[in-house]
């Protein structure tokens, strides 16, 4: 079943579509398939840095 997540939400969760769904206007969903996993990561409220893409690279271990 395919990822999703309502952007209109306060507080986004990620669930999985199912066929009985149905969207309303008050819906914004995003397909996890559709973005890079960074900003999925921003969108449901993923605080590590390095998940979101905003780390400081000097400062990751090489």
């Amino acid at each position: 079943m395919p990822k999703r997540t309502n952007i209109r939400k306060d507080n986004p969760q990620e669930f999985k579509a199912r066929a009985d769904m149905v969207a309303g206007n008050d819906n914004w969903y995003v397909p996890k398939s559709e973005v890079n996993y960074q900003l999925w990561n921003r969108l449901i409220g993923v605080q590590n840095s390095e998940r979101t893409g905003d780390a400081d690279d000097s400062s990751v271990a090489a």
